[in-house]
């Protein structure tokens, strides 16, 4: 097992599309489709990376990722937010909440690998 990672998007498409890429490389993976089954999820499962939508209804990713930054456990989880949306004041809110990385949808599945890998070689080097 390469990690677990925690996919939030209130699409049911992209989360089974994540999900099936993500189990084909080894990861174990946790879905959600909003931001407060998400935040249950993260309370439920070791978490080593979260993939997260920005726009989804109840509770948008910012806000998840808020959440999720002020919880000590938390702190140093890596945060990818995602989103169809990439206008500068969009990403700098997300980096901002505390996401550790941004991706722009349609996200080419060697672009996801990629940041993901990146981030969880950073924490096991931390």
């Amino acid at each position: 097992m390469k990690g677990r990672i925690l996919i939030v998007d209130d699409s049911a498409t992209v989360r089974t599309k994540f999900e099936a890429l993500l189990s084909g490389c080894g990861y174990l993976t946790v879905t959600a489709a909003d931001g407060l089954s998400a935040l249950s999820a993260a309370r439920k499962h070791s978490l080593d990376l979260v993939l997260l939508d920005v726009f989804m209804p109840i509770m948008d990713g910012v806000q998840v990722c808020q959440a999720l930054r002020r919880d000590d456990h938390y702190h140093s989880l890596p945060i990818v937010m995602i989103s169809g949306a990439s206008d500068r004041e969009l990403v700098g809110r997300a980096l901002a909440a505390g996401a550790s990385d941004f991706l722009v949808k349609p996200v080419r599945n060697e672009e996801l690998i990629s940041a993901i890998d990146l981030h969880l070689l950073r924490v096991v080097q931390a």
